[in-house]
């Protein structure tokens, strides 16, 4: 009984402890400027969109939908944020070495890099989420004023591994600018990732409109984070 008395303390302390660093990430993070972020991503996305489905669905023989090539769009976008928050909030630190500050707290290394993996991963759930219902609703609004535009619902689940997997997709450039210890390289190696992923070839909504290939994709990103984060764990600074 005391053993587990004692494990269930620990337990406790430690939930403790990513709370209180969580808190400490938050308290940090630049919340107003993000959701300045998601709205003119998404602006833009169903901008593009609207303005390119017409000529899409006469050349594609798909008949690409307006939804689907905001989503593709701003996939993309979310792509490239997520490696931005990652340069900001962990290669940024790492590249002028005030990590090495962070790591002279009372928190073990582990618990002070996974907290700020949590917060950019919360940060992009609520971003893929919000902005899928902002594209799906504004598209079914929209299609009543032109012919052109086109809605099409797709199957939930596809939605929720589509998305799953380019957020673990976006941590390969972490990977990338963490062997490096630059916020360039991360940067633009997101940005290498995002015209490849949303390459169209004129029939599709991007390489990870399909599932499989997204799941497959998601996979490699998630297996270089977890690779990346134990180095990270282990580096001498």
């Amino acid at each position: 009984m005391i053993m587990v008395a004692k494990n269930r303390l620990t337990g406790l302390s430690h939930s403790l402890e990513m709370v209180q660093l969580l808190r400490n990430e938050t308290g940090r993070a630049r919340f107003p400027q993000y959701i300045l972020v998601l709205i003119i991503g998404n602006v833009l996305s169903l901008f593009l969109a609207v303005s390119s489905s017409g000529v899409m669905s006469g050349s594609s023989p798909s008949g690409l939908s307006t939804v689907d090539l905001g989503m593709m769009l701003m996939r993309s976008v979310l792509i490239v944020w997520q490696a931005v928050l990652i340069a900001q909030i962990v290669i940024g630190e790492y590249q002028s070495r005030t990590i090495t500050v962070l790591f002279a707290y009372p928190y073990s290394r582990g618990k002070i890099i996974t907290s700020k993996l949590l917060l950019i991963s919360s940060i992009m759930v609520s971003a893929h989420l919000i902005s899928t219902l902002v594209q799906h609703v504004a598209v079914f609004f929209l299609q009543s004023t032109n012919p052109a535009i086109t809605f099409t619902m797709q199957n939930p689940l596809n939605i929720v591994a589509v998305s799953l997997s380019s957020i673990f997709l976006a941590f390969l450039p972490m990977a990338i600018g963490m062997k490096f210890k630059s916020t360039i390289t991360t940067i633009v190696s997101s940005l290498v990732i995002a015209a490849i992923v949303s390459n169209t070839q004129g029939s599709s909504a991007g390489i990870l409109s399909n599932p499989v290939i997204a799941i497959v994709l998601g996979a490699i990103g998630l297996a270089a984070g977890i690779y990346t984060y134990k180095n990270m764990l282990k580096e001498d600074l």
